[in-house]
């Protein structure tokens, strides 16, 4: 029997901000438009939102451990959030 870990709370919030389900892989994967992938510890490292209509980043702020952030085809003009 599989067993199914939730979604992390960071993860839902941000799905619910950008009205879109975000997919769990296990790396980034370009066939794959809106996802997440997790270290061995469970910790967010990295994000693709690939033509999400995406403006702001303020919601990312929370993603302390992120070390990979996809963002093509979106239109971002403010990186700040992510300082």
């Amino acid at each position: 029997m599989a067993i199914f870990k939730k979604k992390p709370a960071a993860i839902l919030n941000l799905e619910k901000i950008i009205g879109r389900k975000i997919k769990k892989v296990k790396e980034y994967d370009l066939r794959e438009s809106i996802t997440y992938f997790i270290d061995s510890e469970e910790n967010i490292t990295g994000l693709n939102f690939y033509n999400a209509s995406i403006d702001d980043l303020s919601p990312l702020a929370t993603f302390t451990k992120l070390k990979e952030l996809y963002l093509w085809k979106n239109q971002v003009q403010d990186i700040s959030p992510l300082a």
